[in-house]
Parts: structure tokens; sequence; C-alpha cells
């Protein structure tokens, strides 16, 4: 189950960087706003890095390394989220993005046992 959940964080975090680089790109007038997706997409990638790494743990049985990875990750998009306090399409993806984290995290977690 963590494999499909850290699967499934995977995928949508790399969508999630995808639209945010299509978003800072397209943003040409509002110099706020591409520094917001900026930060965004700073954001994105590091959480992108600890879920590979957290996979990565997975594989040799690292629960513990995965849990800490997948917190990190859901870390890293909630300071995607803080960086909007205006509407915009990516807070939602964000959102979806960090409760899959929340679920793999709890998943990982159960797993390690005694072990955390």
């Amino acid at each position: 189950m963590v494999d499909l959940m850290l699967h499934l964080a995977h995928t949508s975090v790399v969508e999630c960087r995808r639209r945010v680089q299509q978003l800072e790109a397209e943003e040409t007038v509002n110099p706020k706003l591409k520094k917001r997706y900026s930060e965004c997409l700073e954001s994105t990638n590091s959480s992108v890095n600890a879920i590979e790494v957290g996979k990565q743990h997975l594989a040799f049985g690292g629960y513990i390394v995965v849990t800490i990875q997948v917190i990190g990750a859901t870390n890293d998009v909630d300071q995607c989220l803080d960086t909007f306090n205006q509407p915009s399409s990516l807070p939602k993806n964000v959102k979806n993005l960090r409760d899959i984290c929340d679920i793999a995290s709890y998943v990982a977690h159960t797993l390690a046992g005694d072990d955390y």
C-alpha cells in the first residue's frame, strides 16, 4: 500500500510541478504572482526529491526513512500552499497532493511499528 501511495504521490507532484512551471512561464503581468509560482516550483522540486528518496528506502524496508521523507514532502507542499493568498487553480491540485502524502506517511509510520 505504501508503494502505491508513493507512486500516486510522485505522479501527483510531478504533474503539479508541470502545472507550476506552466503557470510561471505564462505569468507576464504580475511579478508578485510569478514570484509565488517560482517559490512553489522550488517546493515541488524538493517534494519530488523527497518522494524519490522515500521510494528508494521503501525497497529496503526503511519505513522510518519513508515516513520522514513523506513528511518532508508534505511540508514542501504546505510551503507551496502558503505562498498563495489569492484564488488560483494551483492550490486545489497541491491540496490533493498533500492529502496523498498524509496517507502515505500514515501507512509508512504504521508499518514502521515499534521501530519508530
